[in-house]
């Protein structure tokens, strides 16, 4: 061929390869766009995804597994897909709300095709839910949203609280501002405000210490905050939960005690080491404070107070960083305080005895003003009454709000999103009282509200997802509970929820650690505890029954060893009760690697496991490194193959090294044009890989580490250490091995051996030699006149499988027609090389 023709076939070649390539769908538009923040005040508008394509779309394509929908907390999420316009816009309908607080990621997958069969490139964007709270009206300068989101409940201990403004502040007056935080199990924080003068409309506040698993947190912003046209913020006090573990029921016994009568177990960090220490407050009039650490129980303080006692609660109710022990007097009269001291010998002060203004039966520890400082509600025959907390004076200063009989704890939480505290409590006709905070610690009628049924309690929690404090409705006996969602301006939604949801006693946590409000509520004159999970839209599920050992009467909840999960003390109707150390059920967040654990056989096949990391910033790209015992276990193949990262992945490389028991994997997610930069969304359980493996026959039964390791080399590569790649930043990530556990194979004898028949093909009659009369047995057994031959394979002369009249035909045409001879065995006896299903008897 000429050099010319040739160059001509090459430049057709290049021509169709790149002018020939085949059309594909492409996304227009997406909505919520990709890096979007929504506001709280906009959330309402974010009850859908929407997709439009530059073709009809084939709806068949599109399905949970080729449009992912995951959030970085409630992960993938499962919703409902439509098309409209012809299907060119394709919609996904979450089937629960959008949590606040989290980042929600799409992925679109290349399985997604066009009505006229045109494929997709792989397509993900993500945009951020963030909570927030309504802008009071006429306000120039006001909070906008925070991070984390205002009301969530899945905040970090380290939290950095970050509220953010209608508009930019003016950095010069910041750094003089009052801002007081507040842990209700952990008291005041000292805060340090950090990058005032480039915050521009963010302030990030720092403390000086972590909080506690599941406490509440509140940050007042009081003074000295102005926005860039000198518009001075109004007080404002913002609320979180930081995040529980999970806890796994029924836990390990901690402590435990008897005498407590109708006492109650207080926990409370007095010590302000980061693990809570919890008063068993006894009717009789005792207070006995038990020192925890993270491997047991420390030293105990106890004091006898001048009279029985009907309860307690802890908060900072001086504002001075340590918490507090208020202790309500039997009569109701009066409260026995301890302050938290400094003193390492003294962990609390001696009591002090105040006169309470009216008398009480239940005291609750909240902000009921704008001071930054925690103040006790009580409530009882009389009405309801705030005990002020104080810098100098604590509790002494009293106001009387209401003198109508109400029953039960008060609720106090900005149910009307003007940033100011309202007041809930139930009244002796069932229905509940509202008083509308109005600034200033003074509060003005709301009017009565009611539930489903008659109420004798309430409790404030954000229900929905909204930013906005809930109420949860406590009927009595076995009357139906139900939720009051805020709808802004002290107006709310019901909602009927399942019988034995609550109780009174009941306690709204998230204790599957799933960023949810549960329900966990004692079941009157039963030994169990109701567990309901929260659906974050105002609804719980069906009560789940936890099983304990003796009736419950009523349960506090704190961290007793600092692990990020909740424990619970149980409190029996005996006057016993002991404290249950729980198990996290989940790792805490962090940037981490790991594996599953394994259980195998000797010699099993194509074992499939997923490699999973977590992440807490949007990774770019990886490299892990993976070990395991090369006498144990061989890799096929570690790759995204089938994982929902796949479609994510540019770039992906592996190294496996069977040998030396060490692979590599290096994935870059955008590395090729349009560069629009692709991330694995920061989240939990992320599954970025997917490895096959056999296990060796000779594979030592027990129990062997694998996992992901730093310091190996795989083929001869250079030494390599896991990493992640986040905003061009490397970063060293936790390493979590598991282990593969090979049962010991089972003890076997060989089978004994089989003795196969020899046999000559065509010997019908197996007298040792092929003639007329083989022949002719054959063909008189086939017409029904003969005996069946013994060895049907032997008959089987052309050896097709099947004995008919054909057969004695071929040994015919071999002895007198000169034709082939039979197949093998022939003209020795032997074993039949082929398969078939005709048998032959020894």
């Amino acid at each position: 061929m000429h050099t010319s023709t040739r160059a001509y076939i090459w430049t057709l070649l290049v021509a169709c390869l790149a002018g020939c390539a085949p059309i594909k769908t492409q996304v227009e538009s997406v909505t919520p766009s990709a890096g979007a923040v929504i506001h709280i005040d906009d959330f309402s508008t974010v009850t859908t995804i929407e997709v439009n394509f530059d073709h009809r779309m084939d709806l068949a394509t599109l399905t949970s597994e080729s449009f992912i929908v995951t959030g970085s907390t409630s992960g993938v999420l499962t919703g409902m897909i439509s098309g409209v316009g012809e299907n060119r816009t394709v919609i996904f309908t979450p089937l629960v709300p959008l949590l606040i607080a989290e980042t929600i990621a799409v992925q679109l997958t290349s399985s997604i095709r066009s009505q006229s069969g045109k494929g997709l490139d792989p397509y993900s964007w993500s945009f951020i839910i963030e909570g927030g709270i309504v802008v009071p009206p006429g306000s120039g300068f006001a909070v906008q949203s925070m991070t984390p989101a205002i009301e969530s409940v899945t905040a970090s201990p380290s939290t950095l609280l970050q509220p953010k403004f209608t508009s930019p502040y003016n950095p010069f007056s910041a750094g003089s501002a009052t801002v007081l935080v507040d842990g209700s199990r952990s008291g005041s924080h000292q805060v340090t405000l950090q990058d005032v003068l480039t915050g521009i409309d963010t302030l990030k506040v720092a403390t000086d210490r972590d909080f506690l698993a599941g406490e509440r947190v509140t940050i007042s912003l009081l003074d000295g905050l102005y926005g860039i046209d000198d518009t001075q913020l109004d007080p404002t006090i913002l609320g979180l939960t930081i995040r529980n573990l999970g806890s796994q029921w029924p836990g390990t016994l901690l402590d435990s005690g008897t005498g407590l009568g109708g006492g109650t177990i207080v926990f409370l960090d007095n010590d302000a080491d980061g693990i809570d220490e919890w008063a068993s407050v006894h009717a009789d009039g005792t207070v006995i404070l038990q020192d925890a650490t993270p491997i047991g129980l420390g030293n105990s303080n106890s004091w006898t107070l001048s009279e029985p006692l009907a309860g307690a609660v802890a908060g900072d109710f001086d504002g001075d960083g340590r918490i507090d022990l208020a202790c309500l007097g039997a009569t109701g009269e009066r409260i026995h305080l301890l302050r938290g001291s400094f003193s390492i010998a003294l962990p609390l002060e001696a009591p002090i005895e105040i006169l309470l203004s009216t008398v009480s039966t239940d005291l609750n520890a909240a902000h009921a003003d704008e001071d930054g400082i925690i103040d006790i509600i009580a409530t009882g025959p009389n009405g309801l009454a705030v005990a002020w907390g104080s810098l100098t004076d604590p509790l002494t200063q009293q106001d009387h709000l209401d003198s109508n009989e109400v029953v039960g704890p008060p609720a106090a939480a900005d149910l009307s999103g003007d940033d100011l505290i309202d007041l809930a409590v139930a009244q002796t006709d069932g229905s509940i009282l509202l008083l509308s905070g109005i600034g200033g610690g003074e509060f003005t009628s709301a009017g009565n509200i009611s539930g489903y049924s008659a109420a004798v309690g309430v409790i404030a929690g954000n229900l929905d997802g909204d930013g906005l404090r809930d109420l949860l409705v406590i009927p009595s006996g076995s009357d139906t509970p139900s939720t009051l969602l805020s709808d802004g301006d002290m107006s709310f939604s019901l909602r009927v929820l399942f019988n034995g949801v609550a109780h009174p006693g009941v306690q709204l946590v998230d204790w599957d650690g799933d960023g949810k409000l549960d329900c966990l509520t004692p079941v009157p004159g039963s030994t169990t505890l109701n567990f309901s999970a929260g659906v974050a839209d105002g609804n719980f599920s069906q009560p789940l029954a936890l099983s304990h050992t003796v009736p419950v009467r009523a349960f506090t909840l704190g961290d007793a060893d600092g692990d990020g999960a909740l424990d619970i003390a149980l409190e029996s109707t005996a006057g016993n009760w002991q404290i249950s150390r729980a198990e996290p059920i989940n790792l805490p967040p962090a940037d981490r690697i790991q594996v599953e654990d394994l259980i195998v056989s000797p010699g099993d096949q194509n074992i499939t496991f997923p490699v999973l990391v977590d992440c807490e910033s949007d990774l770019q790209g990886w490299t892990v490194v993976f070990t395991w015992d090369p006498s144990v276990m061989s890799i096929d193949s570690l790759d995204s193959t089938g994982t929902t990262s796949e479609s994510l992945i540019e770039f992906e490389l592996s190294n496996v090294d069977n040998t030396n028991g060490v692979s590599i994997l290096a994935a870059i997610l955008d590395m090729v044009p349009p560069f629009d930069s692709q991330t694995l969304v920061a989240g939990n359980d992320h599954e970025i890989a997917r490895a096959v493996a056999d296990i060796e026959n000779t594979a030592a039964p027990g129990v062997h580490v694998y996992g992901p390791a730093d310091g190996y080399s795989a083929n001869a590569s250079p030494i390599t250490n896991n990493s992640f790649v986040s905003a061009g930043v490397s970063i060293a990530p936790e390493l979590v091995t598991g282990t593969i556990t090979v049962d010991a194979a089972p003890a076997t004898e060989d089978p004994p051996p089989v003795e196969e028949a020899t046999f000559i093909r065509g010997d019908v009659n197996r007298d040792g030699s092929v003639n007329l009369t083989d022949g002719s047995q054959l063909q008189l057994w086939l017409i029904g006149s003969g005996n069946s031959p013994t060895c049907l394979d032997a008959a089987d002369v052309n050896d097709d499988g099947i004995v008919n009249l054909s057969d004695p035909i071929s040994l015919f045409d071999f002895l007198y027609q000169g034709s082939n001879p039979p197949p093998a065995p022939f003209p020795a006896a032997g074993l039949d090389p082929t398969a078939d299903g005709l048998d032959c008897n020894l």
